[in-house]
């Protein structure tokens, strides 16, 4: 995934919320992360950005997963606008079009 796009999805699910949920923690269930680990990024985002492990969590459990992928799980977790923020990358100006 493009480092910036990445930030951007970083920042983007770090600072919004559903109505009763941080949206990382939505992301991160549907994904299939245990309970647990999900409480640990809330314990940690003082010092690091939740999202930005569940990425690498992502990448360490799943290394072949695509960007699609990811934006299927926002778009289920009700995210439309990071999901649109995905859709609208330009893509032709990166080169890495695939993986996470």
């Amino acid at each position: 995934m493009p480092f910036n796009l990445r930030l951007k999805i970083e920042k983007m699910l770090d600072t919004s919320k559903s109505l009763t949920t941080e949206s990382w923690r939505i992301v991160g269930k549907i994904l299939g992360m245990e309970k647990i680990d999900i409480d640990l990024l809330a314990f940690r985002k003082v010092h690091v950005s939740p999202t930005s492990q569940i990425l690498e969590w992502l990448e360490a459990t799943h290394p072949n997963t695509k960007v699609r992928y990811l934006a299927d799980v926002i778009h289920r977790a009700g995210l439309e606008d990071v999901v649109q923020d995905i859709c609208n990358w330009n893509w032709a100006s990166d080169n890495d079009l695939e993986s996470v």
